[in-house]
């Protein structure tokens, strides 16, 4: 897995472009086609930061703005809960 397809996992339903989505990974010194290290806890931290910066990004933006939803979970509550596993690594 690389970590595209990480960062594709934790941003499930929200599309953005791929390249886009490589620059916000190299923003936090990620290479996209990188192999994904799971016992890297510095991997998961930019992992889970450059999802954040995605939806910053989205919430900075107007037009991309949507009610974000899956299962029960909001995108701001999905906000709050990375914030809280990024304060975790």
């Amino acid at each position: 897995m690389t970590n595209l397809q990480r960062l594709l996992l934790e941003i499930k339903g929200i599309e953005l472009d791929q390249n886009e989505l490589a620059v916000y990974l190299a923003e936090n010194a990620l290479n996209p086609n990188d192999e994904y290290i799971p016992s890297s806890a510095t991997t998961k931290r930019n992992i889970y930061k450059t999802a954040l910066s995605t939806l910053e990004s989205i919430a900075n933006n107007p037009s991309l703005m949507k009610a974000y939803k899956l299962d029960d979970m909001n995108i701001s509550r999905f906000y709050e809960n990375l914030l809280n596993r990024i304060d975790q690594f």
